[in-house]
């Protein structure tokens, strides 16, 4: 991203840096949604696995894991970069799934596009359509057994 960056800029803002740039970006566009992570934690400490999957590239991925602290709350990243693909496309739920080593069946994915939702339960996903209105563990209910 930085080289498409220095050069877009050097022509439209000489005066702003690249790393400036994205270090605002990245800080600026990422909230967490603490109850969220909190209730993730009960299935994590049940055993299950969790994976954010997620439209990013390499710079931002590594910021929301190392930055923000998402790797304490998940078990990995699947992003777009790395994968070669962005959702919805049904070759980045393969990829994912086959790095998180789990059949399409097996897992539960949450997103808040409407289309991601689509696709994901196109390529044999459980896919809820998060909107924040409902508690996490009822909205998983239906598909995970939690103590």
């Amino acid at each position: 991203m930085m080289p498409w960056l220095d050069s877009v800029l050097a022509r439209i803002a000489p005066d702003i840096i690249a790393e400036a740039l994205a270090a605002y970006w990245f800080e600026n566009d990422s909230r967490l949604d603490h109850d969220f992570l909190d209730a993730l934690a009960h299935y994590r400490a049940d055993g299950i696995r969790v994976f954010l999957a997620t439209n990013q590239e390499h710079m931002r991925a590594k910021y929301l894991m190392e930055e923000l602290g998402l790797a304490a709350h998940v078990d990995g990243i699947f992003y777009s970069a790395a994968l070669g693909h962005r959702k919805p496309s049904e070759t980045f739920y393969a990829l994912a799934g086959e790095r998180a080593d789990a059949c399409p069946n097996d897992i539960v994915f949450i997103d808040d596009v409407e289309e991601n939702i689509e696709s994901a339960r196109r390529f044999g996903w459980q896919a809820i359509h998060w909107t924040g209105e409902i508690a996490l563990h009822d909205a998983l209910t239906p598909f995970v057994a939690h103590k």
